[in-house]
């Protein structure tokens, strides 16, 4: 499976469905940051750039746990993405496990109106979607780790059974088995 690939699908379908211009989506690393790793029609190399704690519609969709429409500045926290003259940006959450694990990001030039219910709905399906991807993506890496281990695991115990079964060994222990069973 390939991460990459399953959120530049997602960010499309969302600019295509809102018809927004251009996306991202922003997923928690082990520290608990939130960390660009995917992005569509944004300028430079944006993907593993961190959001720096402020203001701005990650942190908002993050602390709100729901949908966010902003349309007054600040926009993001990112000072290269304020520049970009954005005038509206939707934000998603995420959720796995009933934790904010991500944001899916996408914005437009034009200004102003907020999401209608339809508009709702499918930015939360593609969520929810990509939070189900993101799962069985480490379900997948769980269970491809274990049959790696598995793996390890029977090669040792191949060469213990060699090792085990040397005629050399067999033949030491069969003769003192003899000599023992001689003495009684």
């Amino acid at each position: 499976m390939n991460l990459g690939r399953i959120l530049h699908t997602v960010i499309r379908c969302g600019m295509d469905l809102l018809q927004m211009e251009s996306g991202a989506v922003l997923l928690k690393d082990l520290t608990g940051t939130y960390v660009i790793r995917a992005a569509v029609r944004l300028p430079g190399p944006l993907e593993g750039a961190t959001m720096p704690d402020g203001e701005g519609i990650v942190r908002r969709v993050v602390e709100e746990g729901r949908i966010v429409v902003l349309s007054e500045p600040p926009l993001f926290s990112e000072p290269r993405l304020q520049r970009l003259g954005y005038r509206r940006t939707c934000g998603a959450p995420i959720v796995l496990e009933g934790t904010v694990e991500g944001v899916l990001v996408l914005n437009t030039a034009e200004a102003g109106r907020g999401l209608n219910g339809w508009e709702r709905d499918a930015m939360q399906l593609l969520c929810q979607q990509l939070a189900a991807a993101l799962r069985n993506l480490r379900l997948f890496e769980d269970a491809e780790e274990r049959a790696q281990r598995l793996e390890r695991l029977n090669v040792s115990i191949d060469r213990i059974d060699k090792k085990l079964f040397e005629p050399e060994l067999v033949e030491s222990v069969v003769t003192g088995l003899i000599e023992d069973f001689r003495l009684t």
